[in-house]
């Protein structure tokens, strides 16, 4: 499958996954308001958190391993299973022992605690869905892992509205399973020569098992800091405002999480292809030519948060969240800023940087809570999307730097171009407040950041039945 085509599906799969959690949104906004959207709020992060935690960063050593040492790939399937059977169990026994207090940080409120010790039997499922899928990605077969991937998705979006409709905000956490456990039948089949673990440590290859255990946790605690950050923050928001505040900030928060449409399908891709190139110029042309690409994919989309902001908050929630418009502007420009650390990061994760990488997300994490906290005390809402604002500009200008002297793109005036230009869009499509007047200011600012021809030459290839395996 060519790679236009393995891209278009892998976004159709997202597009899936932020209709699923629009549909989810939606139904709890009307059926139940503006406080039980808080409350989902809490529990996707929570999830969110999990997941991160049970699958322990082995994506990036499975495919950074299996790239340079294929021979191995089965010892290295092997043991990223028996690591991840005792990173659950551990998970599992801790977690359940405290999800009382987990539900008192969580809601303010110790008797929801049924719905934290339904998320947490969740993770097994997840992290046995995330194992398989990443061995496919590993050997780049995503033409065979993106209709899986859709498949799986569909089974939850067909069933999620009855489950809300009987079950409630029970029934989104059991659809979530529904989604998890399809996944798992439909990955089993394409990898069952795999599938023969032995709960065996191969202690006869001590060095790869080090490597995978340094990258694992390595990429765990990159990962985990900012999954942890978010939740501090979505923590402050219900003890010192309130839980209809919390469903205020999931309602712009997800709104601006559809730019992962693009975003997600492309890191897909792009982290094992960086990852098989040998030559340190041939990287800087592909980055450059990929970072174009990536900004065609979600800047679409970026635009329209920016100029239907009130259209899009009544359709996906319900009148009551169209007052948020100010904030949603401001929040999607911080998401903006944060795909361009998102990419920048997958360029040196493909290199092995983990030294880096790490280092700034936990300067990130550790700003936004910190940051966050003064803020909340004086500003309110505002004052957290501003702290989000503000480190993620800081952040991916500190990355552009970075990025220009390790010399991994061939031109950064590209990356500074597009920030200059989509931060002063943000600022006049803000005090414009005009759609049919931004509607054409938009489409000329697509064509001078990315030209009408890429998107004509794109859909083209989607067109052509392509040849080139991904």
């Amino acid at each position: 499958m060519n790679k236009p085509k393995t891209v278009f599906l892998l976004m159709i799969s997202d597009s899936l996954v932020s209709l699923l959690g629009l549909i989810r949104s939606k139904m709890i906004a009307i059926i139940y308001g503006v406080t039980h959207v808080g409350i989902l709020g809490q529990i996707i992060t929570f999830y969110n958190f999990e997941n991160t935690f049970v699958t322990f960063g082995t994506k990036i050593a499975i495919i950074n391993f299996t790239g340079s040492e294929p021979e191995k790939k089965a010892r290295i399937f092997g043991f990223s299973f028996t690591f991840l059977v005792l990173i659950n169990f551990f998970y599992l026994i801790v977690s359940l022992l405290l999800s009382k207090q987990i539900a008192l940080w969580l809601f303010n409120d110790p008797d929801l605690k049924y719905l934290v010790v339904f998320v947490i039997l969740l993770a097994p499922l997840q992290s046995l869905s995330f194992l398989l899928e990443s061995m496919m990605q590993a050997e780049n077969r995503l033409a065979s892992l993106t209709p899986i991937k859709i498949g799986a998705v569909f089974t939850a979006l067909v069933l999620l509205v009855p489950m809300i409709h009987y079950y409630g905000l029970i029934g989104v956490i059991a659809d979530l399973g529904i989604w998890f456990l399809t996944s798992i039948i439909l990955l089993i089949g394409s990898n069952f020569r795999y599938l023969r673990f032995s709960l065996k440590i191969p202690m006869e290859d001590r060095e790869l098992v080090y490597s995978i255990v340094k990258i694992s946790s390595l990429n765990t605690v990159r990962y985990i800091v900012g999954a942890l950050a978010l939740l501090v923050v979505r923590i402050f928001i219900v003890h010192f405002l309130s839980m209809e505040e919390a469903g205020h900030f999931q309602a712009v928060w997800s709104l601006t999480n559809y730019l992962n449409i693009g975003i997600t399908a492309f890191g897909f891709y792009l982290l094992p292809r960086l990852s098989n190139l040998t030559s340190h110029e041939n990287t800087g042309e592909v980055v450059q030519t990929e970072f174009i690409n990536y900004i065609a994919a979600f800047l679409p989309m970026l635009l329209l948060l920016f100029i239907l902001p009130e259209i899009l908050l009544q359709l996906l929630f319900s009148s009551s969240f169209v007052q948020l418009k100010g904030i949603l502007y401001w929040m999607t420009m911080a998401k903006f800023f944060e795909a361009i650390i998102f990419f920048i990061i997958i360029v040196f994760e493909s290199r092995q940087k983990t030294n880096l990488y790490l280092r700034v997300e936990l300067i990130k994490s550790v700003l936004y809570i910190g940051l966050s906290y003064l803020m909340i005390r004086h500003f309110g809402l505002n004052g957290i999307i501003a702290s989000a604002v503000l480190i993620n500009l800081i952040l991916s200008l500190y990355l552009i730097y970075l990025v220009k002297s390790e010399s991994l793109f061939s031109k950064t005036s590209t990356i500074i171009k597009n920030l200059i230009i989509v931060i002063l869009l943000s600022i006049l499509f803000y005090y414009l407040d005009q759609p049919w007047i931004s509607l054409p200011i938009a489409a000329g600012a697509l064509h001078l950041l990315i030209g009408f021809g890429r998107y004509k030459s794109i859909f083209l290839n989607l067109l052509q039945p392509g040849t080139t395996t991904m």
